[in-house]
């Protein structure tokens, strides 16, 4: 009673909702499920501003703030993803100038870039990576995340519609480890009332590092992601959206050593690893270089409707997903799902707004090989994106149901978004079962985010 009575006051305490004026714990409760979180495309959010450029013209004069910090350990200090029980601290402002929308947004790198630079890191480097107590040498030897990473906007309307441009850029160096990464990129964005079309393009990723003499790097070869939607259907208060995307990306990776040494250990239970267990460090890996390469594509349709204080959502779409990397014995993955989303948003008070969805799998399968060739933190990528190894069969993907929900608060112009928070002592969402759907009163709301209007 006593907890409950503490998250109560807290709750009590903070306020408000702008519904279209959220972060990604907004979108996030009403079901999105994307590896980067870039937005929307049937859902009015600031956070489509990284989906389609132009949308900066209907979120302009707003601070974003995502809060958080490094992010969750991958393997690695150096190479970190966007959790939402342990996130990554970003935001930035967009400001109208004239008949334009600038804007200026640090620190929302990508969780893919993250997860592909883990696959392509040397095999030796990702075992020495690993801690002294299971067999590594404990440093930090994996290739760097992206990092520092700044996207500068800007926009306008015009004749055909409003138009956007997000030139993207991140560097980092380490001299302690001889390493360098650099990413760069480019959103172009145009939408109209009932329509939008997006190319963002990575016009060049390379990370490389030496390690005691062993050489890895990672250097994209080809990245974009097109996409559009259009409103086949559009009331006053019932809109239906089409939509349809396809996000390719290509690499090479680089390995001068291999894996080196006979199979020392087992990896323990680590949230670094998705709290994975029993798997072993062995031959994986493969000396010189190999291709790599993943495919999204995805057809779908979302609907909303609005009455009175609620708003009803609801989405199915057809999705592909595959990813390899051409070594001797190639590692390959793929799933295919039809996933439906129903997710409600309702404004309870004038300062609070209650939201939550419910996700499922109409039908998906899975079609995983050859795990086994990938380095340690490869193989827990591929694990965590595409689920376990089937030995190139194709298996049914259970246990889909996925329910989340979130809130919204306000204090004045100030707007404060969050997931309800899950788990135990840790207000996390992790990979043990028993910690999933716990309402933890002391963490209330889990990656937190605030827009401010100016």
């Amino acid at each position: 009673m006593k907890r409950s009575l503490k998250g109560l006051a807290v709750l009590s305490m903070i306020a408000g909702i702008v519904p279209a004026n959220a972060t990604i714990a907004r979108l996030k409760a009403l079901g999105m499920n994307e590896t980067d979180n870039e937005g929307s495309y049937y859902i009015q959010d600031n956070r489509n501003i990284f989906l389609n450029a132009a949308a900066i013209n209907d979120f302009k004069d707003t601070l974003i703030l995502e809060w958080g910090g490094n992010g969750a350990d991958f393997g690695s200090a150096s190479l970190q993803t966007d959790k939402d029980g342990n996130p990554k601290a970003k935001g930035g402002f967009l400001k109208s100038y004239g008949s334009g929308v600038y804007g200026v947004y640090l620190g929302n790198e990508s969780n893919t870039a993250s997860l592909l630079r883990g696959v392509g890191t040397g095999a030796t480097s990702a075992d020495n990576s690993l801690a002294a107590s299971v067999g590594g040498s404990g440093l930090d030897q994996m290739l760097d995340g992206a990092d520092n990473q700044i996207d500068l906007f800007y926009g306008q309307s015009s004749s055909i519609g409003d138009w956007g441009v997000n030139f993207v850029y991140a560097e980092g160096k380490n001299a302690a480890n001889r390493a360098r990464n650099i990413a760069h990129a480019v959103r172009l964005g145009l939408k109209n009332n009932g329509w939008q079309a997006f190319a963002n393009i990575s016009t060049g990723t390379k990370v490389n590092q030496v390690d005691s003499g062993s050489f890895h790097q990672f250097e994209g070869k080809l990245g974009f992601h097109l996409g559009g939607s259009y409103d086949v259907v559009k009331t006053e208060k019932y809109t239906g959206t089409v939509y349809g995307f396809a996000k390719k990306f290509d690499w090479e990776q680089t390995d001068s050593a291999g894996a080196t040494g006979a199979a020392v250990g087992t990896v323990v239970t680590n949230p670094a690893l998705g709290g994975l267990s029993g798997l072993s460090r062995n031959n994986r890996g493969q000396a010189g270089t190999a291709d790599g390469g993943f495919l999204t594509y995805a057809l779908g349709y979302g609907t909303t409707y609005k009455s009175g204080k609620g708003t009803l959502y609801t989405n199915i779409e057809y999705r592909h997903k595959e990813i390899e990397v051409k070594f001797t014995t190639k590692p390959e993955a793929k799933n295919v799902i039809v996933p439906v989303q129903v997710a409600y948003e309702y404004g309870a008070t004038s300062w609070l707004t209650l939201r939550g969805s419910v996700s499922h799998n109409l039908m998906g399968y899975r079609e995983n090989n050859n795990y086994g060739s990938l380095n340690l933190f490869g193989n827990v990528a591929a694990i965590q994106e595409f689920g376990a190894d089937t030995g190139g069969k194709k298996v049914d993907i259970s246990n889909s149901t996925d329910v989340r929900a979130g809130a919204t608060l306000k204090l004045g112009k100030v707007d404060i978004d969050g997931l309800i928070g899950v788990g135990g002592s840790t207000g996390t969402v992790t990979a043990d079962p028993t910690e999933r759907g716990v309402l933890d009163m002391d963490r209330l709301l889990a990656r937190v985010g605030m827009t401010y209007s100016f």
